[in-house]
């Protein structure tokens, strides 16, 4: 959950006030806790579930899992469209002069080798770079904050800032990006059936919930307060043009940080690549007459659809400027529905005969909560960006 998605907290914080918006934070964070919660449950109870689009089978039928299968696939494609935005706009502000488009067009090409490989399993040691670029600019910003001596920028006189948001039409927003930080319940049913004991699952999660929130609260105040409301929907282009900084130390800074969206970008469409591969060229473990997983037309062929298919987060990447604007959709229209709505959903189904009145009671008000955030924050991202 560490990832990409802490960019822009200091950008929600700024765009709802500080009252608001910490209680926002709060409120799909234990949106969050509690869905995962509901998973492990669901699993504990029926042991066919085995991967998170089996919730919903089982609960509702085949059809029902096909179709969170689909909307996974969906967010995963669209995941690796915002690396791509990323690297692009953050190349851009260490060097300015080339546009971010070029940057996108660089980054697209330098990443695609990483896709035509079966195994993945040599980004995991690359990934561990990634994380380091989110931690070395955790401590670059406090570094940074108490290192300047004036405003914007310094964390020992902070920039003018809002307890409240002075635009109720930019509220809903900001919905979309706080569920893109607090997502990752597709992984769920897989670390738990690799848990040694399940049953610490959920003292587990919620340890991690309460580390990763203190890490997002933390970095959000910190930057709100450096920049107020001059902070950026991308927070690292408020530290790449702060002159007062040291310049080498930013720009190492973002370089960690663009290696974070280029390492996760095969993994992320791996299983975009499995579902179109099977479907045009068969499966691996059951080829097709003509067709043998070993030899050079079959390679050629996987090789040929997943540039393919890399190609399409570039052209959409160079249509989208704004990372937000995407984290936007992915995190309203896609992790909502996956990460709240889905799993509570089945929950309800599963065990409306055993649940006390309360309990039911607070499932549906959740489901409400979280069905209205999703639609009012797609509908508003999509009537801003066509209004842009």
């Amino acid at each position: 959950m560490l990832g990409v998605g802490i960019l822009s907290i200091p950008y929600i914080l700024k765009t709802n006030g500080w009252v608001l918006g910490t209680s926002l934070m709060m409120i799909v964070m234990l949106i969050a806790l509690t869905t995962n919660k509901m998973i492990a449950r669901c699993m504990k109870e029926y042991p066919q579930i085995l991967s998170f689009p089996s919730i919903a089978e089982v609960s509702f039928g085949k059809q029902a899992g096909q179709f969170v299968y689909t909307v996974f696939i969906l967010e995963c494609f669209a995941s690796a469209c915002a690396y791509i935005i990323l690297a692009g706009n953050t190349l851009n502000a260490i060097f300015p002069a080339i546009s971010s488009d070029i940057f996108k067009i660089i980054a697209w090409i330098v990443i695609i080798p990483t896709v035509w490989p079966t195994d993945y399993s040599y980004l995991a040691y690359a990934s561990i770079l990634g994380l380091t670029g989110t931690s070395f600019m955790f401590i670059v910003i406090f570094m940074c904050g108490f290192l300047a001596t004036s405003s914007p920028g310094s964390l020992l006189k902070p920039a003018e800032t809002k307890l409240f948001p002075e635009s109720l039409a930019d509220i809903p927003l900001t919905f979309g990006p706080i569920m893109f930080c607090f997502a990752g319940h597709t992984v769920t049913p897989t670390i738990i059936l690799d848990m040694k004991q399940p049953k610490l699952f959920n003292r587990m999660i919620t340890s991690t919930y309460a580390v990763v929130t203190t890490v997002f609260l933390s970095m959000g105040i910190a930057g709100h307060f450096m920049f107020g409301q001059d902070t950026e929907s991308e927070f690292t282009l408020n530290l790449a043009f702060q002159n007062e900084y040291p310049r080498l130390l930013i720009k190492v800074c973002l370089g960690l940080i663009v290696i974070n969206p280029l390492t996760k970008f095969a993994l992320r469409l791996k299983p975009v690549f499995q579902e179109i591969e099977t479907l045009l060229i068969g499966d691996p473990l059951k080829p097709k007459r003509g067709i043998r997983p070993e030899s050079l037309s079959y390679y050629t062929m996987r090789t040929i659809l997943r540039t393919c298919i890399s190609l399409g987060t570039l052209v959409v990447g160079i249509n989208f400027k704004r990372f937000m604007d995407l984290q936007a959709i992915i995190g309203a229209l896609f992790s909502f529905l996956v990460c709240a709505i889905v799993p509570s959903v089945c929950y309800l189904k599963l065990f409306a005969k055993t649940m006390t009145k309360v309990e039911k009671m607070l499932t549906i008000t959740l489901i409400l909560i979280s069905t209205a955030m999703s639609s009012f924050g797609t509908f508003c991202v999509i009537k801003d960006m066509a209004n842009a």
